[in-house]
């Protein structure tokens, strides 16, 4: 079932259209309502993204989750009175890093929420013929999609960053222990 410029049900499916095969006595067929620009949403398009959106926030919530339990962990050890000043000093770059990418998870979540209160919106406004509210609401849906994801794929870039420090850290550790090894 489609929108077309005159509403919902599509024109070709009312019984006054349906004379050999309804689609003779249309006003509007499809080709022409493409034509001149108007969109075209079905209830497919919603239906693909009404369980892609939770999962993505399901797996975005791990995410912060690890992250909290990561960043407690590395607070724990930074207040440790054994640790060298140049170690506390990559703890806290590391926890600077973490906190950013929290605050990205965290812009992340709410975009991909929002993006789902605008899809049920679309859902509500397609059961209710409310065809340029549901366009709009399908719009904003996926506008909402793309800047979380954005932060997703920025906050993919800084735990590779971290993960690069992590393991330079972990390299010069094992420098030092093979220098001592050698005296």
């Amino acid at each position: 079932m489609y929108f077309s410029k005159l509403g919902w049900p599509h024109v070709a499916s009312r019984p006054e259209n349906a004379v050999n095969g309804g689609f003779e006595k249309c006003k509007y067929n499809v080709q022409q309502t493409i034509g001149k620009g108007v969109q075209m949403l079905s209830l497919d398009a919603v239906g693909v993204l009404f369980p892609a959106i939770p999962l993505a926030i399901v797996a975005l919530n791990f995410r912060y989750t690890s992250l909290a339990g990561l960043m407690r962990e590395l607070h724990a050890q930074l207040h440790k009175k054994l640790l060298k000043a140049t170690q506390k000093q990559v703890l806290h770059d590391e926890l600077v890093i973490m906190a950013r990418r929290m605050n990205l998870v965290k812009y992340s979540l709410f975009f991909l929420g929002l993006s789902f209160v605008f899809n049920t919106s679309t859902l509500f406004a397609f059961i209710n013929q409310s065809e340029r509210i549901a366009i709009f609401c399908m719009n904003t849906t996926i506008a909402l999609m793309l800047i979380g994801l954005c932060f997703f794929c920025v906050e993919t870039v800084l735990s590779t960053k971290a993960l690069r420090m992590h393991i330079s850290v972990a390299e010069i550790k094992n420098e030092q222990i093979n220098n001592v090894r050698i005296l």
